[in-house]
């Protein structure tokens, strides 16, 4: 992967994610307004993400500066129009929301060395510190 600053690979989730609609930056993430239909009203979600959790997320799974290689596209559909938050979890997972807070009920999956990977399609694949 080439040497990309963080504000390079903010600005590359910016130019991927306006294929969607307008992407606004705001104090929380970035926030994606997509066009409504011809009937209804546009469609939001707000990625609850800061630019260094972006490029731990983007550059350390996915060893990539390309958010195309992740499944953030995916993740921003199922979210728009029905939640208005996206959060990212820290540990390389995503949860919709109806705040900019992770639900009490969604933690990190970090207890007991147990850790996970999430490929290109958005499963999770589990790993024990054990599994040599």
């Amino acid at each position: 992967m080439e040497d990309l600053t963080v504000r390079q690979l903010w600005d590359r989730l910016n130019v991927y994610l306006a294929q969607l609609g307008e992407v606004h930056e705001t104090p929380l993430g970035l926030k994606i307004v997509a066009k409504g239909g011809s009937e209804g009203p546009p469609a939001t979600t707000e990625i609850v993400v800061t630019p260094e959790e972006w490029d731990d997320y983007v550059s350390t799974i996915y060893g990539t500066g390309d958010p195309s290689a992740t499944p953030i596209r995916g993740r921003v559909l199922d979210a728009l129009g029905h939640k208005p938050y996206l959060i990212y979890d820290g540990t390389y997972d995503w949860a919709a929301g109806d705040e900019p807070e992770l639900p009490a009920d969604v933690e990190p999956d970090v207890q007991g060395g147990r850790w996970f990977v999430v490929d290109g399609d958005g499963r999770k694949h589990y790993f024990s510190d054990d599994s040599g």
